[in-house]
């Protein structure tokens, strides 16, 4: 019995000793946007080049081991990207050709794509924001959806 109690009496002791968990989950500090990552999100864009979108047009974006894809407006659309520490690149994205009805929509889903093609770093914002950046400081800003 007594082998028992010491036995008990140790194992209290080690696991009070056991150093508190470092799990982020469990951290006091609450995770920031750039500590999260920007793949295998749906990505809803808020704006294209500092003009907004159009209400409900739903662009989306999917970005997911390397291959995009998602929602210009009117078509669909899928093509290659490549992560590189904060610089992301879009291969040739190919597209559906299906004509939007309002002439506004067509005009905002080319200025998506072609933004999009030209994009070579990203963002994330605290309030978990993805900013998508092209050389001449243009972005198109997404959040999860």
């Amino acid at each position: 019995m007594k082998i028992l109690i010491v036995l008990l009496s140790a194992l209290f002791l080690v696991t009070a000793c056991e150093p508190e968990s470092t799990n982020a989950s469990e951290s006091a500090t609450p995770s920031t946007g750039q500590e999260l990552g920007i793949e295998e999100h749906v990505w809803v864009a808020e704006d294209i080049g500092g003009r907004g979108i159009i209400d409900n047009s739903h662009l989306i974006l999917t970005l997911n081991a390397g291959r995009a894809s998602g929602k210009s407006g009117c078509n669909s659309y899928n093509g290659s990207y490549t992560l590189d520490g904060a610089s992301i690149s879009f291969g040739p994205l190919m597209s559906t050709r299906m004509a939007c009805a309002v002439e506004a929509m067509m005009n905002q889903e080319r200025d998506y794509l072609d933004l999009l093609s030209k994009v070579t770093s990203y963002e994330r914002t605290a309030e978990g924001a993805l900013l998508l950046k092209t050389p001449d400081g243009k972005t198109i800003r997404f959040m999860a959806e």
